[in-house]
């Protein structure tokens, strides 16, 4: 009898995902790598509060950043121009604050960088909400384009890594943090399909390995598992 495959979730997954995977008779691990510290220390909190009133860009490269602003806002900001990374995120601020965001259909930071630098005049201020981990390209792209960026780290990636003992058939990473994280400790299965939520995590991935990464068509968690569950 073939023995069920066996997936590795490096982050968080739903009931029902769960159950979906079962039902394709896929052995799943759920072990998240990071946890997710929002800020709530009252100086940042009030800060933030107090310099995002008027006409702004606002940009978000994570769905955490989003769920981190959100928390932190004690009124909605009505003159926000709102731009993100993925369909994901977009639908998550658009539950939020409707038609303030725009539908860019970027994957990638860089990509949302050069959308802004655009389609706004330069003399728009930006805010930036980040995790403490960010990568460069967004705000380094917008600088040299001559916006005036504001920085906001509204949540933090902690490390949480362990040790894995089970050689499984395909590993799936939602974020860069979770990447390293695992790669602390571990190595990737030689013939292992190596999953990445979009192009930012795939590329963590490259720094540690050649094997060939696969993204899905459209990144959400929730495609990649589909795939993962049709393709293994």
């Amino acid at each position: 009898m073939q023995e069920n495959k066996s997936i590795l979730i490096t982050g968080s997954l739903d009931q029902q995902w769960s159950s979906y995977l079962s039902t394709r008779n896929l052995q799943v691990d759920v072990i998240p790598f990071i946890d997710i510290e929002y800020i709530s220390d009252s100086p940042s909190v009030q800060q933030i509060n107090e310099t995002i009133g008027g006409q702004q860009i606002a940009v978000f490269t994570s769905s955490n950043a989003i769920h981190g602003v959100q928390k932190i806002l004690k009124t909605k900001p009505t003159g926000w121009k709102i731009y993100c990374v993925g369909k994901v995120s977009e639908q998550l601020a658009r539950s939020f604050w409707g038609d303030q965001v725009l539908s860019v259909n970027v994957n990638n930071s860089a990509e949302l960088a050069n959308m802004v630098a655009k389609q706004e005049r330069s003399d728009f201020p930006v805010l930036f909400f980040c995790g403490d981990k960010r990568k460069d390209a967004l705000p380094n792209l917008l600088t040299e384009a001559g916006f005036q960026l504001t920085e906001w780290i509204v949540y933090k990636n902690i490390a949480t890594p362990e040790i894995v003992q089970k050689a499984y058939d395909a590993i799936l990473f939602f974020s860069p943090s979770a990447v390293y994280s695992y790669y602390s400790k571990n190595q990737f299965p030689p013939n292992a399909q190596l999953w990445a939520i979009g192009a930012t995590t795939a590329a963590a991935l490259k720094e540690f390995t050649q094997q060939n990464i696969y993204t899905p068509l459209e990144q959400s968690k929730e495609q990649m598992i589909k795939e993962v569950a049709e393709s293994i």
